[in-house]
C-alpha cells in the first residue's frame, strides 16, 4: 500500500494535499478540499534548475465569491511547502492555459486573465518569489483601448533579452450582431521590469487564428491551430514577419503546441479528422520538415493539452482522451516521441474510483520534465457525488523511461497508471508560400501602459 501523507491544513483559504508516494521522488497528489468550481485546477508547472521546487499555478475558489488565481509551491517529492491564492476584490484573475509561468532569476511570473474594473478583460502578469510571496503585478489593457474591447492572453514566453512576449487573441466589438466581435491575433511585449514596450495586433490573418503558444529559435514562432497557420514574427517590437498554412497528403494536421530546441522547430497536436491520432512534426527554419510522426493510439479520441521537449529533444505530450479509461469517462494519455520523431512509449492515467462517486473524470493540462529522469503533469480529478460535481486538484511525477506503471489507492480514491496499445504511421506533411502574407500589424494609438496591482496578503490570500 502506498504511504497515504496530507500537507497543509483544510481552512478556507488553504488545501490540504492528500499524497501518494511512489517509489523515489515520483508521486500523486491531490487536492484534500473539494469545490463545486471548475476552477479547483492546477493549469501551468515552472520547475528551478536544481529540481527541488515544482511551481505550480492555476484556479482556485476557496470562498464563495469571485475566482481566485493560485501559486503553490512543491518539493520535487510532491510535498507542498507553500500556498497563496490571489484575487482582486471586485474583480476575477487567474490563469487559464497551461505553460504560463516563466522562471525569471529567482522570480516566477504567471500570465493571467485579469477582469478590470472595466469589465474589460487584460493580460496580467503576476510576479512571485520562490516561496510564493507577491513581488509585483501589472496588467495590459486590449490594444484599442475601449471599453467593450477584450484580450485573451493565451501564451508567454521570454526572450534573450529578458523580453516577456504574450500572445493570443484581442475580441474587438463589433457594434452589431454575427459575430459580435472580430478575433484578431495579438502581441503584448513586457521589458524585464515588467512595462510594456509594445502591443499589436494582426489585421491580415483570418479571423480567431490566435497563436495558443510560442517558441523561440532565432525567430518568433507560434501556431494557429484554429485555422491551420504558422506565425513567424522576425521583429517582436514591431511584429513584421509572416504568417503560412500547413497541410497534409491524406490528414487534416490540427497543430496546437510550439517547440524549438538549437536546431529545429517542433509542432504537437491531432489529427482533426482521423481522431484517434496524435501529431508531431519537426522542420527547420527554412520550413522544410523533416518528419512527421502520427501515433494511432487504440479506442483513444486525444484532444492535446501541452508538450514540453527536453534536454535531448525528446517530446512528452499530454491529451486528454473521453474515450480510453478503464472506468473513468475522461483519461489522461502520455505519448513520448524521440528527437528522431520514433515512438518511445503511450501511457495512461486513469482515476477509476473515489469512495461513494460516479462519473469520474481526469484532466491534465500541463507538462514538464526536470534533468534527473523525472516528468510532471497537472491538472484535476473531478467527480459526482450526492448531487454535485467536485473539482479536486492534480499534480503527478513518473519517470521518462515510462516505468512505475501501476494501481495506486489512498484512503478514498484509486488511479491506475498504465501502458496502452499505439501504433506509429509516417505521415507528409508541408508549409505553404508566405506570398502575400506578410504580415499587417496595428498597434496601440497614444502611450502605452501597463497598470500596477498593488496587493496586500491575509490569511494566504493576495488582495489587489
Amino acid at each position: 500500500m502506498p504511504l497515504l501523507q496530507t500537507f497543509g491544513s483544510d481552512s478556507s483559504y488553504a488545501y490540504g494535499f492528500n499524497h501518494i508516494a511512489l517509489s523515489g521522488t515520483n508521486f500523486i497528489s491531490y487536492s484534500g478540499f473539494s469545490s463545486y468550481s471548475y476552477q479547483n485546477s492546477f493549469t501551468s508547472i515552472a520547475i528551478d534548475t536544481s529540481n527541488n521546487l515544482v511551481i505550480v499555478t492555476g484556479g482556485a475558489n476557496p470562498s464563495s465569491s469571485n475566482e481566485y488565481g493560485s501559486f503553490y509551491v512543491f518539493t520535487n517529492a510532491g510535498v507542498l511547502n507553500s500556498q497563496t491564492y490571489y484575487a482582486d476584490s471586485a474583480y476575477s484573475l487567474y490563469a487559464n492555459y497551461p505553460g504560463t509561468i516563466i522562471k525569471n532569476g529567482s522570480n516566477y511570473v504567471v500570465l493571467d486573465q485579469y477582469f478590470g474594473s472595466t469589465s474589460q478583460e487584460n493580460a496580467g502578469l503576476i510576479v512571485y518569489n520562490s516561496s510564493g510571496v507577491f513581488q509585483s503585478g501589472k496588467y495590459a489593457g486590449p490594444p484599442a483601448g475601449t471599453s467593450q474591447d477584450f484580450i485573451d492572453p493565451r501564451a508567454i514566453i521570454q526572450d534573450g533579452s529578458g523580453n516577456f512576449i504574450v500572445g493570443g487573441g484581442y475580441e474587438q466589438y463589433n457594434g452589431g450582431c454575427c459575430p459580435f466581435f472580430y478575433g484578431y491575433p495579438y502581441f503584448t511585449v513586457f521589458n524585464s521590469s515588467y512595462s510594456v514596450t509594445s502591443q499589436y495586433y494582426i489585421t491580415n490573418a483570418p479571423q480567431n487564428s490566435y497563436p495558443t503558444t510560442l517558441a523561440i529559435k532565432g525567430n518568433l514562432y507560434g501556431f494557429a491551430p484554429a485555422n491551420n497557420i504558422l506565425f513567424t514574427i522576425t521583429n517582436t517590437s514591431t511584429g513584421a514577419g509572416n504568417f503560412r498554412s500547413y497541410s497534409g497528403t491524406s490528414i487534416s494536421p490540427y497543430i496546437q503546441w510550439t517547440l524549438a530546441d538549437s536546431n529545429y522547430i517542433y509542432g504537437t497536436g491531432r489529427d482533426s479528422t482521423y481522431a484517434d491520432y496524435a501529431i508531431a512534426t519537426q522542420f527547420n527554419s527554412s520550413y522544410s520538415v523533416q518528419w512527421t510522426t502520427y501515433v494511432l493510439i487504440s479506442n483513444s479520441f486525444p484532444q492535446q493539452n501541452s508538450s514540453v521537449l527536453d534536454s535531448s529533444s525528446n517530446i512528452y505530450s499530454v491529451y486528454y482522451d473521453p474515450r480510453t479509461g478503464a472506468t473513468a469517462s475522461v483519461t489522461a494519455t502520455i505519448v513520448k516521441i524521440n528527437s528522431s520523431g520514433t515512438l518511445q512509449w503511450v501511457r495512461n492515467l486513469d482515476f477509476t474510483a473515489f469512495t461513494g462517486a460516479t462519473n469520474l473524470y481526469i484532466s491534465i493540462s500541463d507538462i514538464k520534465v526536470d534533468n534527473v529522469g523525472n516528468y510532471y503533469i497537472c491538472g484535476k480529478i473531478y467527480y459526482y457525488l450526492s448531487g454535485h460535481f467536485y473539482y479536486k486538484a492534480l499534480l503527478c511525477s513518473f519517470p521518462t523511461d515510462g516505468s512505475k506503471t501501476g494501481t495506486y489507492v489512498d484512503g478514498s480514491a484509486t488511479f491506475k497508471y498504465s501502458s496502452i496499445s499505439a501504433t506509429q504511421v509516417s505521415k507528409t506533411l508541408s508549409f505553404g508560400s508566405s506570398t502575400n502574407n506578410s504580415i499587417t500589424t496595428v498597434s496601440r494609438n497614444g502611450s502605452i501602459s501597463a497598470n500596477s496591482l498593488s496587493a496586500t496578503a491575509t490569511n494566504n490570500v493576495v488582495n489587489f
